[in-house]
Protein backbone atom coordinates (compact mmCIF):
# COMPACT_ATOMS: atom_id res chain seq x y z
CA UNK A 1 0.00 0.00 0.00
CA UNK A 2 3.08 2.42 0.88
CA UNK A 3 4.48 2.55 -2.53
CA UNK A 4 1.19 2.65 -4.45
CA UNK A 5 0.32 5.76 -2.07
CA UNK A 6 3.90 7.43 -2.69
CA UNK A 7 3.64 6.48 -6.37
CA UNK A 8 0.19 8.51 -6.42
CA UNK A 9 1.73 11.52 -4.47
CA UNK A 10 4.13 11.49 -7.23
CA UNK A 11 2.09 11.69 -9.90
CA UNK A 12 0.71 14.55 -8.15
CA UNK A 13 3.53 16.59 -9.04
CA UNK A 14 3.78 15.54 -12.70
CA UNK A 15 3.28 17.47 -15.53
CA UNK A 16 1.29 17.22 -18.16
CA UNK A 17 2.77 15.63 -21.52
CA UNK A 18 3.74 18.20 -23.77
CA UNK A 19 2.81 15.86 -27.17
CA UNK A 20 -0.42 15.43 -25.45
CA UNK A 21 -0.65 19.68 -24.94
CA UNK A 22 0.69 20.36 -28.12
CA UNK A 23 -1.69 17.87 -29.87
CA UNK A 24 -4.61 19.32 -28.10
CA UNK A 25 -3.52 23.02 -29.31
CA UNK A 26 -2.28 24.04 -26.25
CA UNK A 27 0.79 24.76 -26.81
CA UNK A 28 1.86 28.18 -24.85
CA UNK A 29 1.35 24.83 -22.01
CA UNK A 30 3.71 22.47 -24.11
CA UNK A 31 5.92 25.16 -23.98
CA UNK A 32 5.72 25.90 -20.56
CA UNK A 33 6.59 22.00 -19.53
CA UNK A 34 9.29 21.95 -22.06
CA UNK A 35 10.76 25.15 -20.24
CA UNK A 36 10.89 23.26 -16.92
CA UNK A 37 12.01 19.72 -18.21
CA UNK A 38 14.56 21.33 -20.34
CA UNK A 39 18.12 22.73 -19.43
CA UNK A 40 17.88 25.56 -21.58
CA UNK A 41 15.03 27.44 -23.88
CA UNK A 42 16.20 26.72 -26.61
CA UNK A 43 16.29 22.75 -26.28
CA UNK A 44 13.00 23.47 -25.54
CA UNK A 45 12.23 25.33 -28.46
CA UNK A 46 13.65 22.24 -30.96
CA UNK A 47 12.09 20.27 -29.13
CA UNK A 48 8.61 21.70 -29.38
CA UNK A 49 9.64 22.17 -33.43
CA UNK A 50 9.77 18.57 -33.30
CA UNK A 51 6.68 17.55 -31.75
CA UNK A 52 4.40 19.96 -33.92
CA UNK A 53 6.50 18.90 -37.10
CA UNK A 54 5.66 15.08 -36.50
CA UNK A 55 2.23 15.45 -35.86
CA UNK A 56 -0.14 14.63 -38.98
CA UNK A 57 -1.37 17.74 -40.75
CA UNK A 58 -4.88 18.01 -42.03
CA UNK A 59 -4.55 17.20 -45.51
CA UNK A 60 -2.31 13.88 -44.24
CA UNK A 61 -4.66 12.76 -42.08
CA UNK A 62 -7.61 13.24 -44.64
CA UNK A 63 -5.21 11.16 -47.35
CA UNK A 64 -5.01 8.02 -45.07
CA UNK A 65 -5.54 6.98 -40.95
CA UNK A 66 -1.98 6.40 -40.81
CA UNK A 67 0.50 8.46 -42.83
CA UNK A 68 3.44 6.37 -44.19
CA UNK A 69 6.02 9.40 -42.83
CA UNK A 70 3.81 9.09 -39.50
CA UNK A 71 6.31 9.18 -36.79
CA UNK A 72 9.95 8.64 -39.82
CA UNK A 73 12.86 10.43 -38.55
CA UNK A 74 11.92 14.33 -38.78
CA UNK A 75 14.29 15.93 -36.33
CA UNK A 76 15.01 19.30 -37.08
CA UNK A 77 18.66 18.62 -37.58
CA UNK A 78 18.19 16.56 -40.35
CA UNK A 79 16.21 19.72 -41.82
CA UNK A 80 19.11 22.20 -41.73
CA UNK A 81 17.14 24.70 -40.16
CA UNK A 82 15.76 25.56 -37.01
CA UNK A 83 13.29 28.88 -36.71
CA UNK A 84 13.21 30.51 -33.23
CA UNK A 85 9.78 32.39 -33.82
CA UNK A 86 7.04 31.37 -31.62
CA UNK A 87 4.51 32.11 -34.12
CA UNK A 88 5.76 29.51 -36.37
CA UNK A 89 5.36 27.00 -33.80
CA UNK A 90 2.10 27.54 -32.57
CA UNK A 91 0.86 28.36 -36.21
CA UNK A 92 2.60 24.66 -37.04
CA UNK A 93 0.09 22.74 -34.41
CA UNK A 94 -3.00 25.24 -34.05
CA UNK A 95 -3.47 23.88 -37.71
CA UNK A 96 -3.30 20.54 -36.97
CA UNK A 97 -7.41 19.15 -37.24
CA UNK A 98 -9.64 18.53 -34.61
CA UNK A 99 -11.39 15.08 -35.01
CA UNK A 100 -13.81 13.64 -32.16
CA UNK A 101 -12.90 10.79 -29.89
CA UNK A 102 -15.65 7.86 -32.05
CA UNK A 103 -14.12 9.26 -35.21
CA UNK A 104 -10.25 9.01 -34.14
CA UNK A 105 -10.95 5.67 -32.99
CA UNK A 106 -12.52 4.45 -35.69
CA UNK A 107 -9.43 5.39 -37.91
CA UNK A 108 -7.08 3.75 -35.46
CA UNK A 109 -9.35 0.26 -35.66
CA UNK A 110 -9.30 1.08 -39.24
CA UNK A 111 -6.03 0.31 -39.34
CA UNK A 112 -4.84 -3.66 -39.81
CA UNK A 113 -1.72 -3.53 -37.66
CA UNK A 114 -3.56 -1.97 -34.44
CA UNK A 115 -6.36 -3.80 -35.26
CA UNK A 116 -4.64 -7.13 -34.65
CA UNK A 117 -2.14 -5.98 -32.17
CA UNK A 118 -5.95 -5.21 -30.26
CA UNK A 119 -7.93 -8.03 -31.18
CA UNK A 120 -4.70 -10.57 -29.91
CA UNK A 121 -4.09 -8.52 -26.68
CA UNK A 122 -8.03 -8.90 -25.82
CA UNK A 123 -7.97 -12.12 -26.88
CA UNK A 124 -5.13 -13.16 -24.71
CA UNK A 125 -6.44 -11.53 -21.60
CA UNK A 126 -9.93 -12.94 -22.21
CA UNK A 127 -8.49 -16.86 -22.73
CA UNK A 128 -6.02 -15.69 -19.14
CA UNK A 129 -8.96 -14.80 -17.47
CA UNK A 130 -11.54 -17.99 -18.45
CA UNK A 131 -8.86 -20.18 -18.18
CA UNK A 132 -8.25 -19.54 -14.19
CA UNK A 133 -4.97 -19.05 -14.23
CA UNK A 134 -4.88 -16.51 -11.99
CA UNK A 135 -6.09 -18.76 -9.63
CA UNK A 136 -3.88 -21.39 -10.06
CA UNK A 137 -0.54 -18.86 -9.84
CA UNK A 138 -2.25 -17.91 -6.44
CA UNK A 139 -2.47 -21.09 -4.88
CA UNK A 140 0.15 -22.72 -6.46
CA UNK A 141 1.94 -23.13 -3.05
CA UNK A 142 -0.97 -25.19 -1.33
CA UNK A 143 -1.73 -27.16 -4.51
CA UNK A 144 1.41 -28.43 -4.09
CA UNK A 145 1.68 -28.98 -0.59
CA UNK A 146 -1.41 -30.61 -1.06
CA UNK A 147 -0.10 -32.59 -3.82
CA UNK A 148 2.60 -34.52 -1.73
CA UNK A 149 5.51 -32.21 -2.72
CA UNK A 150 8.07 -31.35 0.57
CA UNK A 151 9.32 -27.78 0.78
CA UNK A 152 12.51 -27.51 -0.92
Amino acid sequence: AIPSIVMWVGFLFLPESPRWLAGKGRLKEATQVLYTLRESQKEAEIELLEITSTMPSESESQQSPRSPDYGSNTSLESHGSISHNHDDVFSLASSRKTESFLQRTAEMLGHAPTRRALILGCGLMAVQQFSGINTVMYYAASIYEMSGFEEL
